[in-house]
């Protein structure tokens, strides 16, 4: 085990392999729907992330964030779906919505637990790029949306071509990271994963994690326009997350495909 002064100084391990990556969270693919547990402070933050998505999305489609179903008919993806914290809610607002993961007990969990709310959702494991690849993505989506899921793979620029790809003209690609701040390494690596655990050790990798820049660069290259961030940020009095203008640990980013000539 790598020492904490090692860990200091070089942040963990390289960055991951998508095989390493689909190894490391199918260990935890049966506790998605556990309140405590590893994905607790998924739990946590997740009013925080829909509340963020619906903005987003109303202000994009002219809809009223006041409607139950403010959603209605809006195709949306969601890479990285894990045991579908997210693709659930979105199906209560209206959306149809499709859910990919690597990992195919993750995909397991999520369909057994949509069946059991008898929600209608599409689930599949596979990666972007495959599914970007196959025939099955004949019709463009609204909206593609990945929460914590950039960070886990070695190349980000492919990563975000192949959402673009399968986004609509005027579509919205939705978004949230990691900066990779020192303030993120002691934040994100070791108070998160050493000392308070809020996440299973090995998690994350801050050579992985994309500043801002980083991150419109890329969105650039991918073709899609200026990106709009918006910062998630902890209050440890409150002991509570709310969304804030400080990008230098967890933030969100959108930005959208161009409007076709």
């Amino acid at each position: 085990m790598l020492s904490f002064l090692s860990l200091l100084r070089y942040g963990g391990k390289a960055k991951p392999s998508l095989a390493e990556t689909s190894e490391h969270f199918d260990q935890f693919a049966q506790g998605w729907w556990r309140g405590e547990g590893p994905f607790e402070v998924l739990h946590a933050i997740n009013p925080i992330r829909l509340h963020w998505l619906k903005h987003r999305l109303c202000g994009q489609f002219q809809r009223d964030e006041k409607d139950p179903l403010a959603l209605k008919g809006l195709r949306l993806m969601d890479v990285g779906c894990g045991g579908g914290l997210v693709t659930e809610p979105l199906c209560r607002m209206g959306a149809q919505v499709t859910g990919i993961d690597l990992v195919p007990q993750n995909i397991a969990c999520a369909e057994e637990h949509a069946l059991q709310q008898g929600l209608s959702l599409i689930y599949k494991a596979s990666s972007l790029e495959d599914f970007a690849a196959s025939s099955e993505n004949e019709k463009a989506f609204d909206g593609v949306i990945a929460f914590e899921v950039i960070e886990h793979g070695p190349d980000p620029e492919g990563f975000l071509r192949h959402a673009a790809q399968i986004l609509s003209s005027g579509g919205l690609l939705m978004l949230s990271t990691l900066n990779r701040t020192f303030r993120s390494y002691l934040s994100g690596i070791v108070a998160a994963e050493y000392l308070l655990r809020w996440v299973p050790r090995g998690t994350h990798t801050w050579q992985a994690f994309l500043t801002p820049s980083d991150l419109r660069w890329h969105l650039r290259r991918a073709g899609l326009e200026e990106p709009a961030f918006q910062g998630l940020s902890f209050a440890l009095l409150r002991q509570e997350w709310h969304l804030s203008t400080d990008l230098s640990v967890n933030y969100f980013a959108s930005a959208q495909k161009p409007f076709e000539a």
